[in-house]
């Protein structure tokens, strides 16, 4: 049971470290420019540009970036918002952390999940209730073609 057990565990921290690098290099070969979130590209100089680059460490290369991206995260460290990012008047890159994003989210995902999961066992029990007191009926073979398909 212990090798079971750690054979699924192992397999599944590979598969997430593979999805992660996927949707990384996935993310980072979107044809966008991201100094785009620091600076004005029509009116910004190269220097400005090279300047943000620096500053989101951007100009690592992509090997690099996803082992800090796998360092940070598996210290809890989400980075920052690329949309909510602005220069302070120190020279800092200031903007809204990602955990705390994904914090917010996270209630409105779980009412969602919740109002679901009841919807469902609103549903459910009495259909399989109606579905097990015809048995071989045409109900019977309705609730269950329904629920194949839903």
């Amino acid at each position: 049971m212990a090798r079971f057990v750690t054979f699924r565990i192992v397999t599944t921290l590979c598969l997430l470290v593979v999805l992660s690098m996927l949707a990384f290099v996935i993310y980072a070969s979107i044809p966008v420019e991201p100094a785009g979130y620091l600076v004005d590209l029509q009116h910004a100089k190269p220097a400005q540009i090279e300047a943000a680059h620096e500053a989101l460490g951007l100009n690592h290369p992509l090997s690099h970036r996803y082992g800090v991206y796998l360092w940070n995260f598996a210290h809890g460290d989400f980075g920052t918002s690329w949309s909510t990012l602005a220069i302070g008047y120190d020279g800092q890159i200031h903007g809204e952390g990602v955990g705390h994003l994904v914090w917010q989210a996270a209630g409105v995902t779980g009412s969602i999940i919740f109002g679901g999961a009841i919807l469902l066992v609103l549903i459910a029990v009495p259909l399989a209730l109606v579905s097990a007191r015809l048995p071989r009926s045409i109900v019977d073979r309705t609730v269950v073609a329904i629920s194949l398909v839903g």
